[in-house]
């Protein structure tokens, strides 16, 4: 049996009433919190894919909440290999972009001059080198399996995080 005074349905509308006009200020809320927290997912995302440390995909990604939208981006510029665990060998030098997935590229070098970042000819001449890269943070976000994940998992974050700031209004 549910009963209801005048005063209680009097104190619920007005409750109801100061949800309302909280709403908007809630929703703000909630992409704030999901934006901080979409920096997280993404790295999470793609180290497990690709063979790279979170700390440098974290120094490539920015996560920003517009209204209430969330925008998450990486820088476009290449990676070198060296950052993929890539290692001089006899026959040339071995990087894992993907995890598991290790790739020798003949004739790769490391000139102790320049710190361990790779290079190969482009010729049989000596010069000219160029250095080698990885993909780019952006292009990782942009892989199929990694955004699908990412999404899944900013849209369950999402909707969490608003259920429980609605519910803290609501107790309030």
């Amino acid at each position: 049996m549910i009963r209801a005074d005048t005063a209680g349905i009097g104190n619920l509308a007005r409750d109801l009433a100061r949800v309302v006009a909280d709403v908007p200020k809630t929703f703000q809320q909630a992409a704030s919190s999901v934006a901080r927290a979409s920096g997280t997912e993404a790295k999470r995302e793609i180290t497990a894919i690709y063979n790279i440390k979170q700390q440098r995909v974290g120094e490539s990604l920015k996560s920003v909440a517009k209204g209430f939208e969330i925008i998450t981006t990486g820088k476009a510029k290449g990676i070198t290999l060296q950052q993929f665990g890539g290692r001089q060998t006899a026959k040339g030098y071995s990087a894992a972009v993907r995890k598991g997935a290790r790739k020798l590229i003949k004739g790769g070098f490391t000139p102790t001059k320049f710190a361990g970042v790779p290079f190969k000819r482009e010729g049989s001449a000596r010069l000219p080198i160029k250095v080698l890269y990885g993909p780019s943070i952006a292009s990782m976000l942009r892989n199929d399996t990694v955004r699908e994940r990412f999404v899944l998992r900013q849209s369950i974050r999402a909707r969490d995080e608003l259920t429980r700031r609605i519910f803290r209004e609501l107790k309030r």
